[in-house]
């Protein structure tokens, strides 16, 4: 019965198992921070990439909204001659209908001469 450890001998396996214990969970923080640490590395590269990525977006981005605002201006500019132009047209159609209406009443108003001169020749001629 003398085989049954002594109160210090327990006290000294405890002490060993407990610094086993910590050593172990000293082992595993390390790992779990270089572990956590490799992560981070990897998702900052990957991070990197799709900030690259959206970058080059919004620079196209901005290039399409110039080049809209371009095209936009260019438009303007050129509607600004088209209606001058549809301006031009009118005028010219309604001048162009009033004086085609005047030359009409004109040609109607000579032939209405001519013919009463024709009807006047007529009886001023001797009948036979």
């Amino acid at each position: 019965m003398n085989d049954a450890p002594s109160r210090s001998e327990i006290d000294a396996k405890l002490e060993a198992a407990e610094a086993r214990t910590e050593t172990r969970f000293v082992q595993l923080q390390g790992d779990m921070d270089r572990r956590f640490t490799e992560m981070r590395a990897e998702m900052d590269q990957r991070f990197s990439g799709v900030e690259r990525r959206i970058d080059k977006l919004v620079d196209a981005a901005e290039g399409w909204a110039k080049e809209m605002r371009e095209t936009r201006q260019t438009v303007v500019s050129e509607n600004k001659s088209t209606r001058l132009n549809l301006w031009i047209v009118a005028v010219s159609s309604v001048i162009a209908v009033g004086l085609g209406l005047y030359s009409i009443h004109s040609l109607s108003i000579a032939t209405q001469a001519n013919m009463i001169a024709i009807f006047q020749a007529g009886q001023a001629t001797p009948k036979q």
